[in-house]
């Protein structure tokens, strides 16, 4: 029985002591997060907010005056035919360019999964995409797609004798389909680069063939 009381003395001393050390770590830590909390919350959270107060009033840009209309915004955005329309547009690009990601990306998931020599150097050509910005990307489409003669495309149709006319590929026809490819792309390099991950982490015994 002495013993189990000599033994309390330093167990219960140990506790304030974790109790101090846990707090100075979480205030180290939230002094570390601190600036990006404000940071985010003055250019992400300040703005989301103020846009859908002012979504409330009726007013016009660097104009000050403003009246209030309630759901009246909303109502006319609902009554709108563009707004349907750019709808379905988003609903559109949102489903070929995530069923076409997934696929390509499995696709160079499995080629780069085997063993070959030019595997570093496939890698390195592809993700290329990835660590580019959107407005890159879009420039080099853009120089890619131009409708005239001095597309690269068309230069190159053109030159091998395909094409006897330059195509509008950026054209109201097929504007979707040139801005999916570019997603595509875009967006292509990070599902391979996950799903590769994930098969290569697949033990061996359950993709050995028997």
């Amino acid at each position: 029985m002495d013993n189990s009381i000599s033994h309390r003395g330093p167990v219960q001393a140990e506790v304030p002591q974790k109790r101090r050390k846990w707090q100075k770590e979480w205030t180290i830590g939230l002094a570390f997060l601190l600036p990006v909390l404000l940071f985010i919350g003055v250019f992400a959270f300040y703005p989301t907010f103020y846009a859908l107060y002012m979504s409330f009033f009726e007013s016009k840009f660097l104009v000050f005056n403003r009246r209030f209309v309630g759901l009246q915004n909303y109502v006319e955005v609902l009554r709108s035919s563009a707004f349907w329309l750019s709808m379905w547009k988003t609903v559109v690009f949102t489903f070929w360019s995530v069923i076409l990601q997934f696929s390509v990306g499995l696709i160079l998931a499995l080629i780069l999964k085997k063993k070959l020599r030019v595997n570093a150097f496939l890698r390195s050509i592809i993700i290329i995409p990835w660590v580019l910005s959107p407005v890159v990307i879009a420039v080099i489409f853009q120089l890619f797609f131009i409708s005239d003669k001095t597309g690269l495309l068309n230069y190159m149709l053109m030159s091998l004798g395909i094409l006897s006319e330059p195509i509008a590929w950026l054209g109201v026809d097929s504007a979707m389909e040139m801005v999916i490819v570019a997603n595509l792309w875009f967006g292509m390099p990070f599902s391979m680069v996950m799903l590769l991950a994930g098969l290569q982490s697949v033990p061996r015994m359950y993709t050995k063939r028997r």
